[in-house]
C-alpha cells in the first residue's frame, strides 16, 4: 500500500490552522508537512542565509503545503524510494510577505516574480505563495544529496 493511501486519513482531516503567523494567507488546502508525513528530508533553504540572497527570508522553517499537491510529492515519493532514494524540501508554501521580501531584496524581474497585488488580482496560478509549487532534489537512503546538473537557486538556462 502506497504512503498516499496510507496518509489519505491524514491528509483528509490534516489541522488547517497554523502554528506560526497567518501573516496574509488563508490557510486554504494548505496543511503542515510533519503532520501528514515524516519521510521528507525538510530544509527550507529561504529559512536560513543559505539561498540567493544571502539573507533569512522565511520567519518559520515549518513546510506546509497544498494538499492536491502533497498527494502527487507523496506519490513520486513512494517511486524515488523504491529506486533507493528521499527527497528533500527545499521549498514550498511562501507567504506573500515573504515574496515582497524576495522583491526589496532583489527587485528583477528575470529573476524573482513580483508580489501580487491582492487587491487587483483576478486570477490565480499555481505558485509557491499558494503551496502547489515545491522545490526538492534526491538523497541516498542517508540523507546525502544526489549530483544535479545545478545547485539551488541557479538561475542559468540549464537550471530550467
Amino acid at each position: 500500500m502506497s504512503h498516499l493511501k496510507q496518509n489519505q486519513k491524514e491528509i483528509n482531516k490534516a489541522d488547517m490552522t497554523f502554528n506560526s503567523p497567518k501573516e496574509d494567507c488563508d490557510s486554504g488546502n494548505l496543511v503542515k508537512l510533519t503532520d501528514i508525513d515524516d519521510d521528507f528530508i525538510i530544509e527550507l533553504r529561504y529559512a536560513t542565509e543559505d539561498n540567493f540572497t544571502g539573507k533569512r527570508v522565511y520567519e518559520s522553517a515549518e513546510c506546509y503545503i497544498d494538499r492536491e499537491t502533497l498527494k502527487m510529492l507523496i506519490e513520486a515519493r513512494d517511486i524515488f524510494k523504491r529506486d533507493g532514494y528521499r527527497v528533500k524540501i527545499w521549498d514550498a508554501y511562501r507567504p506573500i510577505s515573504a515574496q515582497k521580501r524576495f522583491w526589496e531584496i532583489y527587485p528583477d524581474d528575470n529573476f524573482v516574480a513580483r508580489p501580487p497585488d491582492m487587491e487587483t488580482m483576478t486570477s490565480f496560478r499555481s505558485t509557491h505563495m499558494n503551496g502547489q509549487c515545491v522545490d526538492i532534489t534526491l538523497t541516498d537512503m542517508e540523507g546525502n544529496e544526489l549530483k544535479m546538473p545545478t545547485c539551488f537557486d541557479d538561475f542559468r538556462e540549464i537550471a530550467a
